[in-house]
């Protein structure tokens, strides 16, 4: 993502992370800060651990050997688990879990699920730790727009906006009812949030009057 940023030469990027989204895109700004101007969050977690985790039992599952690899390729996970941490569980209907299935048809793609899962930090050496480090330094320095659009019946991470906040002090921070898959159920507030952070931008960078 960085070498493709630095190709196109992008500038002035407003980002939107949600999940793994966070720190995914969270590392790309920590590696080219100056190209980005603005931020939303959602449902993640981005700064970095200072004592061992709390393992629950879907990662300590996820990280044992073989089992967990046959599982997530036969059962699919952990796509029938979506309607479980929403808010509304109907907003994951029958063509929305088509649409997530989709590029999941083939047994050989179902790694990738389980590849995520375990980039989870379980232990406070965990090979992640390095990056989320970087993440972690770039939001504490981070001083333009920032919203934390939050759906607080997620089960995961619905608290999860306070550790950000700590984070990002200045952010503005929207609550919804929504669980962990925002899209499904606020897609609307989270268009007005990033209208909000583009315009804040527009404002933060606009030249002073002479």
């Amino acid at each position: 993502m960085s070498d493709l940023i630095r190709a196109l030469d992008l500038q002035d990027i407003t980002l939107a992370g949600q999940n793994w989204g966070g720190p995914v895109v969270g590392l790309a700004a920590a590696m080219n800060p100056e190209r980005f101007t603005g931020a939303v969050f959602s449902n993640t977690y981005l700064r970095l651990l200072r004592k061992p985790p709390k393992v629950t039992p879907y990662f300590r599952f996820a990280n044992m050997p073989l089992i967990a690899d046959v599982a997530f390729r036969l059962l699919n996970l952990p796509l029938p688990l979506l309607t479980w941490v929403q808010g509304d569980p109907k907003s994951i209907g029958r063509r929305e879990k088509r649409a997530y299935r989709y590029p999941l048809r083939a047994l050989r793609d179902r790694t990738a699920p389980l590849a995520l899962t375990r980039m989870v930090p379980t232990t406070l050496e965990h090979p992640t730790i390095a990056e989320l480090a970087l993440v972690d330094r770039w939001a504490r320095a981070f001083a333009k727009p920032v919203e934390l659009l939050w759906g607080c019946k997620d089960p995961i991470l619905g608290e999860a906006w306070r550790v950000n906040r700590n984070l990002l002090p200045d952010a503005n921070v929207p609550k919804t009812s929504a669980g962990h898959y925002l899209q499904e159920e606020v897609p609307e507030d989270i268009a007005n949030a990033i209208q909000r952070v583009l315009a804040a931008d527009r404002l933060f960078t606009r030249p002073p009057k002479k």
